[in-house]
């Protein structure tokens, strides 16, 4: 074999080695890890998970990330639920950096970045949702009086416009909370709505989260489908 031949193998076999490694060093696929979005939503349902242990009492009893099926058979999905012998807390949770734009009867706000602006949906009607299948689900339980929702922004947000007092930056979800304190509920009553609940939810898992996004699409099929002539 001559010189030239034997670098021109070398030269193959190394091309071949690296294209093996590069293939076997691939990352994960986009739709098998979170997005970046997800991260964010999860990094600050974390934080109000992290400010409930450390600054509520055991008459407080927290459920996190539970779905639900609603009478449209269609699914929703709810951050947080606050149960209390003060009323029962559902918390949506945002993480969001720079200025947010909107007001309460707005139906999309809009987060401002130095580079950058995207639009959302507005959280509170996002969460007069939740309240109403979960005021479905406690129907025989709890009046509807006794739901009240808060909105948290996690992240380093700014409201431009005044907000409701159930809209809140950080930890300030907490003080609203504890304004609420007339007893409306017996701690037995607290853990019976909340085993309920905690019955009533769908499981935790992937196949969960897939119905919920399958509904969302079907949901917006539809909606789109009646606004066209």
């Amino acid at each position: 074999m001559s010189f030239s031949a034997l670098i021109l193998g070398l030269i193959v076999v190394l091309f071949l080695f690296l294209l093996w490694k590069k293939n076997t060093h691939k990352k994960t696929p986009a739709h098998d890890a979170p997005s970046r979005a997800q991260e964010k939503g999860q990094k600050g349902e974390q934080l109000v998970i992290e400010q409930y242990q450390q600054h509520f009492g055991d008459e407080y009893l927290l459920l996190n990330n539970c779905t639900f099926i609603d009478q449209a058979n269609g699914s929703t999905q709810v951050d947080h639920i606050l149960i209390s012998p003060y009323g029962i807390f559902v918390i949506e949770t945002k993480h969001y950096a720079g200025l947010i734009f909107g007001s309460k009867d707005s139906k999309v706000w809009t987060q401002c970045l130095p580079n950058s602006k995207q639009t959302f949906q507005n959280p509170i009607f996002q969460n007069k949702k939740h309240i109403s299948v979960l005021g479905d689900l406690l129907k025989g339980h709890i009046a509807p009086y006794a739901l009240h929702s808060v909105i948290v922004f996690n992240g380093k947000s700014q409201f431009k416009y005044e907000m409701p007092a159930h809209v809140v930056s950080g930890g300030q979800w907490m003080h609203y909370v504890k304004t609420f304190r007339t007893q409306i509920m017996t701690l037995d009553e607290v853990a019976a709505i909340y085993a309920h609940l905690q019955k009533s939810a769908l499981p935790q898992n992937q196949a969960t989260d897939q119905l919920h996004i399958e509904n969302l699409k079907r949901k917006y099929a539809e909606q789109h489908q009646q606004k066209s002539p």
